[in-house]
């Protein structure tokens, strides 16, 4: 589906600071969404879910001449302030406070986008993928591909994607192409993370929660599940 090797290098010089803040995604979901941004070529990234900006950091980071619109109604946590702060060192990021329901197709009816990758890490579950759904309904010529978050590969999200679409692949699926990136990246940060601090909560405090990629991965450790589908969408 996409050509994670050459991107493995680049990836782990970057990455180098393996704090992961709450509600954020692993870093080798990060490694499969900025993979998919580059071999895809994206024009912009358009986000639906911004939380604490912990994906939306490994985006512009990996993808610095990309744009990004990333937005969040900020409803469920007190993460507005912190993610602004926190994205605010990246030219190509743009955040809004907005319903990415309403704002995603006024952005994707604009003649100027095109090339469009998506990124939904909120609304969950069903809800993302009706998202999805409506999007590809009224913009198939104009978006890549789609990431959603939090899908595990046995999961009924799953399965439906899987019945709608010919070209997907989830991150956490240990009989799946991805499988052995997932390993390498992880595997990595936590060599990192391990060598800085013990296990710890998720804080965002950094000093307080730096040790919690070795807390979720021992809950998880596939991680949360990606579930990427690729295009062409206007067949």
């Amino acid at each position: 589906m996409f050509n994670y090797e050459k991107h493995v290098e680049s990836f782990l010089e970057k990455m180098t600071d393996s704090w992961l803040t709450p509600r954020g995604i692993m870093f080798s979901e990060g490694f499969a969404l900025t993979s998919a941004i580059k071999d895809l070529n994206a024009d912009i990234v358009l986000e639906s879910g911004t939380a604490f900006g912990g994906s939306c950091e490994m985006m512009a980071l990996m993808c610095p001449n990309v744009k990004i619109l990333t937005t969040d109604l900020h409803q469920m946590y007190n993460s507005e302030k912190f993610s602004r702060e926190r994205l605010s060192v990246y030219s190509n990021v743009l955040c809004k406070t907005a319903n990415s329901q309403d704002l995603l197709p006024t952005i994707l009816a604009r003649s100027s986008v095109k090339n469009a990758f998506i990124f939904i890490d909120g609304p969950k579950g069903n809800g993302a993928l009706q998202l999805a759904f409506d999007l590809l309904n009224k913009f198939p010529e104009k978006i890549l591909a789609i990431g959603i978050h939090d899908v595990r590969y046995d999961s009924p999200v799953a399965d439906q994607i899987r019945k709608t679409f010919n070209n997907y692949m989830f991150t956490d699926d240990p009989e799946g192409v991805f499988n052995e990136y997932r390993e390498k990246i992880d595997s990595h940060m936590l060599d990192i993370n391990v060598k800085l601090t013990e296990e710890t909560k998720s804080s965002l405090d950094k000093e307080l929660g730096l040790g919690y990629l070795q807390s979720v991965l021992k809950e998880s450790p596939r991680g949360f599940g990606l579930a990427l589908i690729g295009g062409p969408f206007n067949e």
